[in-house]
């Protein structure tokens, strides 16, 4: 299970390094600082994904798209998918082993 976790995770890093580098190539071609959100990244791999999630978060609970939802996905894709990234590894690394002293000997 936590090698599951840490795999999602790394995906998801690895998408937000290529959402950073798609952004910094159209910054670089048009001359402007360019972020593309989570929402415009989500209708370009799925056409229809952002009104079958938002239909999905109002099933869930009527009021958690317009606070929380519709914030997420303004937000750089970039940003949101790494932190993502970063929580899952994170969540599903390994406990660091315990280093103990040798015994003095005399």
């Amino acid at each position: 299970m936590r090698f599951l976790v840490r795999m999602i995770g790394v995906f998801l890093f690895a998408a937000a390094f290529v959402a950073l580098v798609i952004d910094g190539t159209r910054s670089i071609a048009g001359n402007a600082l360019y972020l593309s959100s989570l929402g415009e990244s989500v209708k370009l791999v799925w056409p229809n994904g952002m009104e079958a999630i938002e239909n999905s978060l109002r099933s869930l609970y009527e009021s958690l798209w317009d606070p929380a939802g519709s914030w997420l996905f303004a937000q750089p894709a970039f940003v949101v998918l790494g932190l993502a990234g970063l929580f899952l590894m994170l969540i599903g690394r390994r406990r660091p082993r315990v280093v103990r002293p040798l015994p003095r000997r005399y």
